[in-house]
């Protein structure tokens, strides 16, 4: 069986993160993970923070340098790394899990977070991107099924509470697809969820693909 994390947030992207993609790496290959997700956050706050960048293709390579540096170590230790984001947009405080994200999408449709979630949601379909919506049960935040693919019915994070029991009922009552993630941002947080699969993923598409053919089993125990 080939493991892989969803949901891991890298230092070089998401300001929140104590872990550096090839610190990551490396703690998911000693739990006996064959692949990881980089789901960095993509919010108003990392574009405000980089500002000063002269151009938004400049931003955008910011945003990714932590995939980027994932993809360099996972070459090193022999494993997959996926591109994947977690959006949050200006009009909403929800997370939204973007499964199936290339380079080409995010340098050709700038300033996602100034978007409405129905907005992306259509363009994400154009390009074969999955929406899940993280941790939709924390407190503060608002379940939207009507515009998405699925759920994250299992949040590994020790510090929040995702309530995860009323996602899993929610993505049955609405006949959504279901994910599983540690939402990783500190050593503690490594291999806390994941999904597990017969045959071995090595693109970020055959990472999308698995969610449609439901050809994997969720990792719900740390």
């Amino acid at each position: 069986m080939y493991r892989y994390e969803t949901h891991f947030h890298s230092a070089e992207t998401s300001p929140c993160s104590r872990l550096s993609a090839a610190e990551g790496l490396k703690m998911y290959k000693a739990a006996g993970f064959h692949g990881v997700n980089i789901s960095d956050h993509y919010d108003p706050g990392f574009f405000w923070r980089n500002s000063n960048l002269p151009t938004f293709q400049d931003q955008a390579d910011d945003w990714l340098k932590g995939y980027r540096a994932a993809k360099e170590a996972g070459k090193a230790l022999g494993m997959s790394v996926f591109l994947g984001m977690e959006l949050c947009t200006e009009n909403s405080s929800n997370d939204y899990l973007l499964f199936g994200v290339t380079e080409e999408f995010v340098y050709d449709n700038p300033r996602l977070y100034e978007w409405k979630m129905a907005d992306v949601c259509q363009l994400a379909k154009r390009y074969g991107i999955l929406v899940f919506q993280a941790h939709p049960y924390r407190a503060g935040l608002v379940f939207t099924p009507e515009v998405l693919d699925g759920v994250e019915v299992y949040n590994g994070s020790p510090r929040d509470n995702s309530q995860n029991e009323l996602a899993l009922s929610a993505a049955e009552e609405h006949g959504l697809l279901r994910s599983a993630g540690s939402d990783c941002h500190r050593p503690e947080d490594v291999a806390r969820g994941g999904i597990q699969t017969e045959e071995p993923l090595t693109t970020t598409q055959q990472f999308r693909d698995i969610f449609l053919s439901g050809g994997y089993t969720l990792i719900t125990t740390p």
